[in-house]
């Protein structure tokens, strides 16, 4: 019990609750950096506004499997995976794009 952190352990089951008492999303935009390509972050939107913003990838997949959807954001731009989760997130009735246009340089 050395390496045990209250506060971690505290924020952690916050944030797993925080993930499921999200409202649905009526639209989500999954962004990567460009260049780089690497995952940049997960906007969640309802009634036309920003609610949210998941920045690390295993929290989007969180946020995901908390929709029905059993699949992973992938860290590098994958279009074939992103497309396919696009898909599932338009058959739920939630819009949904993916995009490398997030300029870090």
């Amino acid at each position: 019990m050395n390496n045990f952190s209250l506060h971690s352990y505290f924020k952690k089951q916050y944030l797993e609750e925080a993930y499921q008492n999200f409202p649905t999303p009526d639209k989500i935009q999954i962004s990567y950096t460009d260049p780089g390509f690497r995952f940049y972050g997960m906007y969640l939107f309802k009634d036309g506004k920003r609610f949210a913003k998941i920045s690390f990838d295993d929290r989007a997949t969180k946020v995901l499997k908390n929709l029905g959807i059993d699949m992973e954001i992938p860290r590098g731009y994958d279009t074939a995976v992103l497309d396919k989760i696009v898909d599932e997130l338009k058959e739920k009735g939630i819009d949904a794009d993916h995009d490398a246009a997030m300029d870090v340089s």
